[in-house]
Formats: C-alpha cells, structure tokens, sequence
C-alpha cells in the first residue's frame, strides 16, 4: 500500500478522505499495469500529486471513480513517456469521449479486454525498449486483435517485423498508412524494406515519394540520404560488375538408427555413428534491374562409421535465369547431378525447372508469401543400376505465413518417376513410385541469437508395376503401396554473424504393403555451419 508522507496537520484530512480508497485504487493500478511494484509506484505518484490539491479532492462527490480517472491518466501518461524514450510512437487507448465508458467498465470488469489491451501495449513497449523484439511483436499483435488498429501501432508492428526479418509482414503494415498522415513515413519504411528485400529499384521509388516538397523535413532529409548512398550504390555496383558471392560450410556428426541405401531401399535394421559435410556456393550477376542470373554447386559427403556400402557423395551444378514481373519473381533453371552410393556410381540427372515467388499472395488473406515450382529430369543408373534409367518429374507449392511470430510455411509435393524395373531370376522390383507429400515447418526466435524449430510431413507412394517374388516355389505378386510419416525438431544458436551450431533430430515411420519395407529410423546430427 502506498505510504502518505505529509505534515501533520494536513494528513488527517487527507487519510479522512483518501485511505478509505487506497486498497481499491492499488488494485485498480494493478489491473491496469499488470504487476504489484508497477501499481504500487502508479498510486504513490497519484497520491503524492494530489495532496496539493486537498481542496479539491473535498469538493468531489463521486471520489472512487474520480481518483481511477486520475490513476488512468497518470498510466496513459507513463505510456506515452516510454514510448518517446523508445523513439517509437503508442497510441492513445481511446479517444476522450469514450474514457469515461471504458473506466466504469473496467472497474466492474476485471478481465474486460480494454485491460488486456493496456497491459499487451505496455508489454510490448517494454520488449521494444530491451530490444526483444520478437516478444514485442507478440504483444503488439495481441494489442491488434484486441482492437487497437490505429496508425501508430500499425507503425511499431511495422518496426518490430522489419527488425526481426519478416519484410513481407512490414510491408504489410507500413502499406496500411499510405493515405493517413503518416503517408511520407510509411513511404520512407518501405524504402527501407525493398532495400532489405534486395530491391533497389522499388526502394528508390519509395525514397523519392517521402523525398517530395510537402513531407516532413525530417522524413525527406532522410530520404535524400537513401537516394544518394543508393546512386553511390549503384556506381559501386556497375564497377563490381553487379555480381554478389555466397559461400555455406557445414561439418556435423550424428547417428542413424537405420541405415538404408539407395532410394526407397528396404532398410538394414542395423544403426551406426556417421560424419557429414557440405559445401555450397552461388555468384548471382544483376543483368539488369529486373533480370539475374545465379550459378550454383553443392557438395555432399556422408560416411557411415560401421559400413561404407552405405557412404554416400553428392554433387550438383545449376545456373538460374530470374526476372521480376509486377510481384512475382519467375525463373528457369537447367542442371546436374551425380550421385555415388558406397563409392559407385549411382545415378546421374539433367533436368531443368519453372520456378515462381512472390512475397503476397494475391486472394489468399491468410498467407504471406507463396512460391511452385515444375521440375523434370532424365536419369541415367551408374553400372549395375540400369533399373534407375528414366526420367523423374516434380510438381511442388510452398506457402508461408508468419503467426504470432512463429514463422510457418507448408507444402504440397508431387513426385512420379518413370524408370526401368530390376528384374533378376523371378524376382522383379518396381523403382517407379508416385509420391504425394504434405507437409509443415515452423521456426519461432526464442531470442535474436536462437531458433527454434520443428517439422511434421505426411507422404503416401503407389509403385506403378507390382512387385514379384518366390516364396517357397509360389511366385507372389504385390503392388507396393507405402505412406510414411516424419517429424522433426530442430534448434540452432549462432555463434556470431557468421557462424553457428544445430542440433536436429529426425524422426520417420513407414507402414508399406509389403513388410520387408516398413521400418522405424531416427537420426540425430549436431553440426556446425558457417555463411560467407
């Protein structure tokens, strides 16, 4: 309870009028800042500047709602204080006219929503301020289903999503104040995203609308700023050819319950320890403002501890054609890959692939991004896998949506290959499914240096030609038809802006209609990984 520091003579009358409220003002400050010290503080500064006015606290019939008036004045006021110290503008909770409302509702209600609403905005102010920035988005979306769509919240969603990645979701809520006053701002805001998104085109349009005559000073000095550093850009840019270099290094140990061989392979039933690397690189070149090529290779290398006829290298070479048209980006894509399994030769392809992306999905309100791609591929089996001879084809749609600031993304895959059966002595093996695949991947930022994530898939197989046997002399024939499921979790810390350490463990069940190819297998890997 709030302590009443006052001379003698005053005090009596002051506790006459004023301690008989005290237990239902703190609670009352409780329900609005969420935790007891905060209240406390909250009735101490209302009582300390109302002493002063003990002349006017006699005249007041009503004194209960009259002090909570008060005490939501001083709470709004402490609001707007932290948000000019976070250089981030809060919005009022109401206008004036409906405070009174408000106030006498939320005596009479202690959980009503315009309570949850004060406390989100407090909240998230206070996560913005240690630069949590995760969390504060949290509690600024919760603020925004609660009811609080107003520009300046819509401006610190904005801020909070840019500083944690998410460009298509600032972009959103940055668009929401190109007719408010607020219009010269937002411009410059998503100048700014376009920049992060790699877009300097657009940013420039962007810069150059906040840059016009009637926008604030403020706004259009800084915006000048971007359009000169990005004529700087683009003259550095020009001189380094407009090519961009990328490097990734990954080295991991882990452990396979259960080792399997070539694809869709019955599995060993026999576990082993297993090291892993993998190499990547890519060199884009900006053509033009709309048109970039990139090359890209991998390499891939696993060694199985136990047994090296399971040891598996992959590599691959790629070159990429991509133009922007309006929101989507679209490409065609042509390369190669060879494979090896335990230091033969297993399989090579050539294919190419219709690729498109956009960051908004048009007519789909609940998702922000969205991207398919069309692959086909001719494969040739190494020696002594002539079965593999045939060509693969791919159909794949990928959505993602950011939640509460889990970032999401599902999958629709559809495989089918066309190859040659092994057959061998009345035994015939189908290597020819058609795969359907669904799946979700989630990954939420538990702080800026850690992720968190998990994987859930869902995939059934039908295997174009039937399966032959001998089974004590009988020649059995069976259609294999698989489903499998998997799951997945995975955490990753970085180490620093370059380097990090992820731990991942897979999990796959398989229930097929023949039973030498229902298996359980986990897989456990720890890796270290850098970008260049």
């Amino acid at each position: 309870m709030a302590i009443l520091p006052f001379r003698p003579s005053a005090q009596k009358r002051f506790q006459r009028m004023v301690q008989p409220h005290l237990q239902a003002m703190h609670g009352f400050a409780w329900r609005l800042t969420g935790n007891s010290q905060d209240a406390e503080d909250l009735v101490q500064d209302v009582v300390v500047k109302l002493y002063p006015r003990l002349d006017e606290l006699e005249s007041v019939d009503q004194l209960r709602p009259w002090l909570n008036r008060v005490l939501y004045r001083q709470f709004i006021d402490g609001l707007r204080k932290k948000s000019r110290q976070a250089d981030q503008p809060v919005s009022d909770l109401m206008d004036a006219d409906s405070q009174s409302d408000w106030l006498d509702s939320l005596e009479a209600d202690d959980h009503s929503p315009e309570l949850a609403l004060g406390q989100a905005l407090t909240a998230g102010i206070e996560q913005f301020r240690e630069g949590n920035y995760p969390l504060a988005r949290e509690h600024f979306e919760r603020s925004l289903g609660l009811g609080a769509d107003t520009p300046a919240l819509r401006y610190n969603l904005g801020v909070v999503c840019y500083k944690t990645g998410d460009y298509a979701a600032a972009r959103n809520h940055f668009s929401t104040l190109l007719n408010g006053d607020g219009q010269a701002l937002a411009q410059y805001n998503l100048g700014l995203v376009a920049l992060a998104e790699g877009r300097p085109g657009q940013a420039r349009d962007w810069f150059g609308q906040a840059a016009a005559d009637d926008a604030p000073d403020t706004v259009r000095q800084l915006a000048e700023r971007q359009l000169v550093d990005l004529s700087v850009q683009d003259n550095a840019s020009r001189q380094q050819s407009m090519l961009a270099r990328q490097g990734y290094l990954s080295a991991g140990l882990g452990y396979d319950s259960n080792m399997a061989g070539v694809p869709e392979d019955s599995p060993s039933n026999r576990g082993s320890a297993f090291a892993e690397l993998v190499a990547a690189g890519s060199l884009g070149y900006q053509a033009t403002e709309r048109w970039r090529l990139v090359w890209d290779g991998v390499l891939y290398g696993q060694d199985y501890h136990h047994d090296s006829d399971y040891d598996t290298s992959v590599l691959q070479a790629r070159i990429t054609a991509l133009q922007v048209v309006d929101v989507w980006e679209l490409g065609i894509r042509g390369g190669g890959t060879r494979a090896w399994l335990g230091g033969d030769e297993l399989e090579t392809r050539a294919g190419l692939a219709l690729l498109a992306r956009t960051d908004t999905c048009d007519g789909a309100v609940l998702l922000d991004g969205c991207s398919f791609e069309l692959a086909a591929e001719q494969v040739n089996g190494g020696p002594g896998y002539s079965a593999y001879d045939g060509q693969w084809y791919l159909f794949e749609a990928r959505a993602d949506r950011t939640l509460a600031g889990w970032l999401l993304e599902g999958f629709y895959r559809w495989e089918s290959n066309n190859r040659d059966n092994f057959s061998q002595e009345g035994y015939v093996v189908s290597v020819s499914p058609r795969h359907h695949e669904i799946g979700i991947e989630a990954i939420y930022p538990l702080h800026p240096d850690v992720l968190v994530g998990a994987e859930s898939a869902l995939r059934h197989s039908r295997y174009d030609s039937p399966h032959q046997w001998l089974e004590q002399d009988v020649l059995v024939e069976r259609r294999r038809k698989d489903t499998r499921l998997e799951l997945g979790l995975m955490a990753e810390y970085w180490l620093n802006r370059q380097w990090l350490v992820r731990n991942q463990w897979l999990y796959r069940n398989q229930d097929s209609g023949i039973d030498r190819y229902d298996y359980d297998r986990h897989t456990l890997t720890v890796s270290l990984e850098g970008v260049f």
